[in-house]
């Protein structure tokens, strides 16, 4: 007799063996070993009986089968089979089964045996077994690496029951990958900003230890992390210095190497998102347009009412007012030598982040900050405008008094700081590098603060150091002003060290809104009545070396400035005279205006050589400027006052409240090595001039631009003076025809001139084909102005105003204004109301005003007679 087909562990026997002749049974007797597998399925056992060729027995081999199970009280078998990868620092469940006979009714414990060092394990819900239930009892091991657990390692999960022999079921436990994901990458997270921390970031995955710390896409934005119970999840604060790409991890010492999210972050900062993308351009001349953008129209432009004073149809000359134009000719000076945009970039920054102007304006998309207009190699056109103008923003009236005005201790401006970014704004921050008068300045953009110990970090976005999408992690790190009690530190972009004292002024915060969306050029607005002085110099030909004692000195505001090339004195007390001594430097030109209380004076294209040393200055309240030479040469003086800087006055059309007026000067003369000019100009146009010096001839140029009337120009001829002469020149009638000229001597002799006009009519102007209605009205009437010989790039208004005269009243009166320029025909037309019977007048009086350096304004007069039936 054989058996085959025995299941693993199962042996059989047969007795007897072989079968003797006359015994017709014999016993099959089965054997399981202790660790035979169990067998749940019936296995196919084969007997089979083999007559050993005795024909007697049988012919041939007999079978039977035998269903066979092999019974075990209870196993364990792990449900997945294979080797068990260990996270470090963190869970890992491994789910056994503990298979029970149905015949099997004990309790079965369970323990874990050969855990290597730094791995525990619990087995859960329950390390016991208990009767009843499935066949199948549930259990999981829970394995807990430490870091730098000793593995790979092979553990046994041993079942004991009274009665039974134990059972043992191995586990083989390696080291798992670290594996890391960002939980939800297509959340932006921003860096802190405006006192506020950097977002809150999830990591899922494993190997998380207690004590990681994280990489946020650059190896210098580290941040700590807090891991979840599990070790499967941890979270983190963007830190300051974090770029868009993948987060690292980095275990604590021995907890293993470090390792990468699979996806990335996008990380948004200040400085890649609201900054300009560009690198702070070179600057090069301000244009009377871009700094109208930057002031408005009001202060830059006169606008006059041709029709006065029979009607109103005020227009928009297109003159320059004279204050503003003074001033603009050294401002231009003065930002040229600056050599950078750094206040006009911060002052644009922070409006197109506030919604003050437009970014999609400017070249980039809609609704977008600084960092969406193009290009990373510079602005666009547009927006190189755009920035020229709101560089000249340092010097308008109320960013010079609010600089006048500061804090000087460093306290007091970090309190300003914090209330700014308390309400979301970016405060502007100007530095000054002192060195002579004006020293150096700069111009920062403040958009976070951080306690540290010692004192206060500010950060800031110094648009000498632009960054790219990714972000810029030294850029970020550099950009910080540190202050430590009573100083301030900030390694400048190219790595020299600009520093501050308490008292100094060096540091000066001010918030954004302290310049109004419609700011004042300093002699149109208020510096409560403190006059300024503002100084260029062309290519450095010169540097201001001395200054009014008292006066504040406030560099314009570029790194890239050579020192003491340009800036402004704001003094200190109303009514003061302001001065500055001035050294020439190399052969070239510069200009220097006095300013306020609704003067303006200026010396222009001063020439100048190594050495030279001159003095300019004067008293705003007083309309006064002056000019100490320090060599023979040429000079031009310009003066310029308007009487009443308030708006609506300066707008008045009625007739009744006086029409208002801006009158300027310009002299042209010749100064002495050692010699002292000065010149004025009152609120009714007289002009005053004292010349200190060898005899010379001097000429002057007044204009009169009546808000109403519209301007009237007269020039002189040239006028002998001698040292120590002083000059008076009043205008004779409204028209300045002629002037009356006063010259005094040093003896008190006195000698009166009138001088006439050599002024040229800047136009021809004149009323052709004038049409009545006649009838009984309401019928076209019709002239054609004609406006002849017109100068090339000049521009001018016209007003022209019909009326329908009876005796000495207007019954009705008709209105137009035209800007012009170049000459033609301007043909009027007007439907006449219908009047009653009688005798009228059809009366047309046109005045143009022009503007440029020939400006001035002509009138023509028409009339003809028609009756009404």
């Amino acid at each position: 007799m054989s058996v085959s087909g025995l299941p693993q562990g199962v042996t059989a026997a047969v007795s007897p063996n072989p079968i003797p002749t006359g015994i017709t049974s014999a016993t099959l007797h089965l054997t399981a070993a202790s660790d035979a597998p169990r067998v749940d399925q019936l296995a196919d056992v084969v007997v089979t009986g083999d007559p050993l060729a005795n024909a007697n027995v049988a012919v041939g081999l007999r079978t039977t089968h035998v269903g066979l199970r092999v019974a075990s009280p209870y196993d364990l078998r792990q449900a997945t089979p294979g080797s068990v990868p260990v996270n470090a620092c963190s869970d890992t469940d491994v789910p056994i089964v503990v298979a029970r006979d149905s015949a099997f009714g004990g309790t079965v414990g369970l323990s874990v045996h050969g855990l290597p060092a730094g791995v525990t394990a619990d087995i859960l819900p329950d390390a016991t077994v208990v009767p009843g239930g499935g066949f199948y009892a549930d259990r999981t091991v829970r394995f807990h690496a430490a870091a730098g657990a000793a593995l790979p390692a092979t553990v046994q999960i041993v079942g004991t029951s009274a009665g039974m022999p134990d059972r043992t079921l191995a586990l083989v436990l390696t080291n798992a990958a670290a594996t890391a994901s960002v939980h939800d990458p297509v959340v932006v997270a921003k860096t802190p900003q405006h006192l506020q921390p950097g977002s809150t970031v999830t990591l899922d995955g494993n190997g998380f230890c207690r004590g990681s710390t994280v990489a946020v896409g650059n190896t210098a934005a580290s941040a700590p992390t807090t891991v979840a119970p599990d070790g499967k999840s941890l979270t983190f604060e963007t830190p300051r210095t974090a770029s868009s790409g993948p987060v690292t991890v980095f275990p604590p010492a021995g907890a293993g190497s470090p390792f990468a999210t699979s996806n990335g972050l996008t990380v948004d900062d200040f400085r890649n998102t609201v900054g300009f993308q560009f690198h702070n351009p070179s600057y090069g001349w301000l244009s009377y347009s871009e700094l109208t953008s930057a002031f408005g129209s009001e202060d830059m432009w006169i606008t006059v009412n041709p029709c006065w004073p029979w009607g109103s149809c005020r227009i928009n000359t297109g003159i320059p007012d004279p204050l503003s134009y003074a001033e603009w000719g050294v401002l231009n000076i003065a930002l040229h030598a600056s050599g950078g945009h750094c206040f006009g970039i911060t002052v644009a920054t922070e409006k197109i982040r506030l919604g003050k102007v437009s970014a999609a304006s400017l070249g980039g998309v809609a609704h977008g900050n600084g960092f969406s207009l193009p290009a990373a190699g510079g602005p666009n056109s547009t927006l190189s405008d755009y920035l020229d103008g709101q560089h000249a923003l340092q010097g308008s009236a109320e960013f010079l008094s609010a600089y006048a005005h500061r804090d000087r201790n460093a306290s007091g401006q970090l309190g300003t700081l914090h209330s700014e970014l308390a309400l979301n704004h970016d405060p502007i921050v100007t530095m000054h590098h002192p060195g002579g008068v004006f020293g150096e300045g700069h111009a920062v953009l403040a958009y976070d603060e951080q306690a540290v110990s010692g004192g206060t970090d500010i950060y800031v976005y110094d648009n000498n150091r632009p960054s790219p999408a990714a972000g810029d992690a030294a850029g970020t790190t550099s950009s910080v002003i540190h202050v430590r009690g009573n100083s301030w530190s900030l390694t400048m972009a190219d790595g020299t060290v600009w520093s501050g004292q308490d008292g100094d002024g060096s540091l000066f915060i001010t918030p954004q809104s302290t310049i109004p969306d419609n700011p004042s050029l300093p002699s149109l607005g208020s510096l409560a009545d403190l006059p300024s002085l503002i100084f260029g110099a062309t290519d450095g030909a010169a540097t201001v070396t001395g200054a009014t004692p008292d006066a504040t000195p406030l560099p314009v505001l570029d790194s890239a400035a050579a020192a003491n090339t340009a800036g402004w004195l704001i003094g200190k007390t109303p009514g003061s005279t302001i001065t500055d001594t001035i050294t020439g430097a190399k052969n070239g030109t510069y200009d220097a205006a006095v300013s306020g209380s609704g003067f303006a004076g200026v010396v222009s294209g001063v020439s100048t050589k190594p050495g030279v040393v001159d003095q300019a200055g004067g008293n705003a309240q007083g309309n006064g400027l002056t000019f100490a030479s320090g060599q023979d040469r040429p000079l031009t003086m310009t003066v310029a006052t308007v009487p009443d800087t308030g708006k609506a006055a300066r707008m008045d059309d009625g007739p009744a409240a006086g029409p208002a007026s801006a009158q300027t000067a310009t002299i042209q003369t010749h100064v002495d090595k050692g010699g002292k000019d000065a010149a004025g100009i009152t609120a009714g146009g007289t002009l005053s001039y004292q010349h200190q010096g060898d005899p010379t001839t001097f000429s002057f140029t007044l204009t009169d631009i009546d808000q109403n009337a519209g301007p009237q120009r007269f020039v002189s001829p040239a006028i002998p003076i001698a040292g120590g002469d002083k000059v008076t020149a009043s205008p004779i009638g409204s028209a300045m025809s002629a002037v009356a000229v006063t010259i005094r001597g040093k003896s008190g002799k006195t000698k009166r001139i009138t001088v006439k006009n050599k002024a040229k009519a800047p136009a021809k102007l004149s009323l052709k084909a004038l049409h009545a209605p006649g009838g009984k009205g309401g019928k076209d009437a019709t002239v054609t102005a004609s406006v002849g010989t017109l100068a090339p790039d000049t521009t001018g208004v016209l007003g022209v105003v019909v009326r329908v005269m009876r005796g000495k009243h207007a019954v009705a009166t008709h209105t137009v204004s035209k800007s012009i320029t170049a000459a033609g025909a301007v043909p009027v037309s007007w439907a006449v109301p219908a009047v009653k019977k009688g005798s009228y007048h059809l009366v047309v009086d046109a005045r143009l005003s022009v503007g440029g350096t020939a400006g001035g304004t002509v009138t023509a007069h028409t009339s003809v007679a028609y009756r009404a039936r």
